[in-house]
């Protein structure tokens, strides 16, 4: 059997039989068909919301519209109409989510931040704000999490949540800082 390194496409393999396992300190890592070890380590993106400030309905998981990308290394990210992360590569990715919030006056509740998987809460946190500092009518919040996708229909989005009344706004990038956003990677192959 060949094996063949190439800068642009990775490690690729021939055609395996069912006899023509490749192993790795003992164990088999493939026993058919061909493989490719990606040479960038998969997609990668950082998308952020730009525009006007957009409104929170009370009590309700709303969206976030993440419209501009700061990169988006596989074209794996919809900015334009879903604002969803749907990777070609099946695998585990870490996603980190931001959103900076303001109340229009001094009213405090309950946030979450939340990623959502094929249309369905998957991982979450919840934050609770209160009048403590100087900016009290700002808040900002972050989630997390790792999560597997299979590289063709899963994908992944990120969502708010706040019963602080209304008046709430998640807030725009500015150019000094990307408040509300979301970043995911590519950690390894299922």
């Amino acid at each position: 059997m060949t094996i063949t390194l190439n800068g642009t496409t990775g490690i690729t393999t021939p055609d395996l039989t069912s006899t023509d396992d490749i192993t790795a300190n003992g164990a088999a890592v493939l026993t058919s068909g061909s493989a490719s070890i990606l040479p960038n380590g998969g997609p990668a993106f950082y998308a952020v919301h730009s525009g006007a400030d957009v409104s929170l309905t009370n009590s309700t998981w709303t969206k976030v519209i993440l419209n501009h990308e700061y990169f988006d290394t596989d074209n794996c990210f919809d900015s334009s109409t879903n604002y969803r992360f749907t990777p070609t590569v099946p695998g585990y990715y870490k996603f980190e989510a931001q959103i900076q919030l303001n109340w229009a006056t001094t009213q405090y509740g309950d946030t979450r931040v939340a990623l959502y998987k094929n249309g369905t809460w998957h991982t979450g946190n919840r934050r609770d704000q209160a009048n403590n500092n100087t900016y009290a009518n700002y808040g900002s919040h972050t989630h997390s999490g790792l999560i597997p996708l299979n590289g063709t229909t899963d994908y992944v989005e990120m969502y708010i949540y706040t019963n602080a009344g209304t008046g709430v706004v998640y807030q725009t990038n500015t150019s000094l800082s990307r408040i509300t956003g979301m970043t995911g990677f590519f950690v390894r192959s299922l």
